[in-house]
């Protein structure tokens, strides 16, 4: 779940995620240092947000595969993956012991600190029916004081997120994932753990011909905006052509005015809704070292991140007898023995696991080379 957005479709599917961050280096070190309104094709990174995937995978019926697909067990540190999910059933397990199921809405919030392993298997619904399931990760940055430590998960159940309808602007619809009225706090650690450093992540849905103001925190953070299904969107007024097209990201550095950022569902080009990511927060500003899985503020201490995993000493061993277990029939769920607490949501639900647990991205490969899995 570690590709970046396409330009012109959904997420390339067999992108590794070393690619993407290989570039961060260069392209997160640096602070907003002007007002600036943009547009680029897919997500370029923004400090502090190291990568947006959107992932809509169609995976084919459990009874034709073999394998479970997903992204079994792999190791994260010195950021935060935040997981939300859009249609898609994801079963989580990690190192420290936690295990999990969410989907429809839900959120995962993991701050991965000095070092966790995870797996994350995708929720097989139906056994003889095609599986479609969309969800988005980000990766937000930790600071330097943060990077080291210990690692935390929070889950934001779908029945917790306000949901703000705006009758007087044409139904705009925003479910608030992060930010002052959010009801669930990230971690700890998180950089969105302190209110000065902004951040807000809400998914925006416009139908045709409504309008949307960005409740924006601050004149000196870094602000995004990704419409990802349903079309594009303009930024008012309309006369001045700032057009953000389907799965291409405005992006907004500091802003010396109060004008809100409109965002406009055009009728005349589109006719469903349009549904919108948008990210705010307050840029760290530290340099960034990127390679795979870890983040570090240099390569120095890139290497001790690598040496860290590979001698175990602060990424506690795998606890699970599979990479990637898939929890059954058991219904939304999360055991977090960092605290001895079990959450359960809803009634139980069916998921099939065909067999042992496959890298999701080289499935989907075999079935587009092959039309088989």
């Amino acid at each position: 779940r570690d590709s970046p957005p396409s330009a012109t479709g959904p997420t390339p599917r067999t992108l590794l995620m070393r690619s993407v961050l290989a570039a961060l280096v260069n392209t997160c070190s640096t602070r907003a240092s002007a007002k600036a309104m943009r547009v680029t094709p897919g997500f370029e990174a923004l400090d502090p947000w190291l990568m947006v995937g959107y992932h809509d995978d169609v995976l084919p019926p459990a009874s034709a595969l073999r394998e479970s697909p997903g992204f079994p067990q792999h190791p994260h540190s010195g950021f935060e993956t935040v997981t939300i999910t859009l249609s898609a059933v994801v079963d989580h397990a990690d190192s420290v012991g936690g295990s999990g199921r969410y989907c429809d809405g839900d959120v995962q919030w993991m701050c991965a600190g000095k070092g966790v392993s995870h797996s994350e298997m995708a929720g097989l619904r139906s056994e003889t029916g095609a599986n479609g399931g969309a969800l988005f990760q980000l990766w937000l940055n930790l600071p330097a004081k943060s990077k080291r430590c210990d690692p935390k998960t929070v889950m934001l159940w779908h029945e917790d997120l306000p949901v703000v309808v705006s009758k007087e602007t044409g139904g705009a619809r925003a479910t608030v994932i992060a930010g002052p009225a959010a009801l669930v706090r990230p971690p700890p650690d998180s950089w969105a753990a302190d209110s000065k450093n902004h951040v807000q992540v809400i998914l925006v849905d416009l139908p045709a011909g409504a309008t949307y103001d960005v409740p924006r925190l601050s004149t000196t953070s870094n602000l995004a905006v990704y419409p990802f299904e349903g079309g594009d969107l303009v930024v008012l007024p309309e006369d001045e052509g700032t057009v953000v097209p389907f799965r291409h990201t405005l992006r907004v550095g500091k802003d010396d005015d109060d004008d809100p950022v409109t965002l406009f569902a055009n009728p005349k080009k589109n006719g469903g809704v349009v549904r919108a990511l948008i990210l705010e927060a307050e840029p760290i500003g530290e340099p960034v070292a990127a390679r795979g899985p870890f983040v570090a503020n240099t390569h120095k201490e890139l290497a001790q991140c690598f040496s860290d995993y590979q001698s175990g000493r602060t990424f506690p061993p795998w606890p699970w007898p599979s990479d990637g277990p898939s929890h059954g029939t058991k219904p939304r769920f999360y055991d977090d023995p960092t605290s001895g607490t079990h959450e359960e949501r809803g009634p139980p639900m069916t998921i099939f696991a065909p067999g042992p647990p496959s890298y999701l991205p080289d499935l989907l490969q075999r079935v587009a080379q092959r039309g088989r899995p």
